[in-house]
């Protein structure tokens, strides 16, 4: 070998140690802008999260779900007015509905397992039998996860299915 091609396979080392240096410097890059997204879109949910506390920790607030009712003629049509001694439980609804949205996004994005993802189903099957849970699911129709509200659509039109098989509870969500 002659000192040309020392020079060039040193050359060429370099060359593709640099190129593996900047894959691996792109895909770090990638995966920092990726977290930096995820905690941006975490704080929104916090912050969602603070604003549904708040209407059950004031009731007097929650008239503005009321307000979201009659603001819609498609949803006012579909989702009757709820007593004011309601309103809590539905706020409370509201913040599980959120909750299981979260996780449905988590179970698309693969980041919790399918044993996992099957308790929150059970959890939100059980859920769907409460006519509240309905109600707060119409009246938010189009707010979350499109494919989360397709789901709950499913599991609640199944619901349905099972009660009116068997058992008859009200369907009004103010009984």
């Amino acid at each position: 070998m002659d000192g040309v091609d020392l020079v060039t396979i040193a050359t060429l080392g370099q060359t593709v140690v640099l190129a593996i240096t900047l894959i691996v410097f792109i895909v770090q890059l990638r995966s920092q802008t990726q977290a930096i997204k995820d905690a941006a879109y975490q704080g929104v949910l916090n912050d969602y999260t603070d604003i549904v506390r708040t209407l059950i920790d004031r009731p007097e607030i929650a008239e503005l779900m009321d307000d979201l009712r009659r603001t819609d003629p498609a949803v006012e049509s579909q989702v009757p007015p709820i007593p004011p001694e309601k309103r809590i439980v539905r706020s409370y609804l509201l913040l599980l509905y959120g909750l299981f949205d979260r996780v449905y996004i988590l179970r698309d994005k693969k980041w919790i397992d399918e044993a996992s993802w099957q308790e929150w189903v059970a959890w939100i099957e059980v859920m769907c039998r409460n006519p509240l849970f309905a109600h707060v699911h119409t009246m938010t129709r189009g707010m979350f996860d499109a494919g989360f509200q397709d789901y709950v659509s499913g599991a609640l039109a199944r619901s349905s299915k099972t009660r009116d098989g068997g058992e008859s509870p009200s369907s009004k969500p103010g009984d």
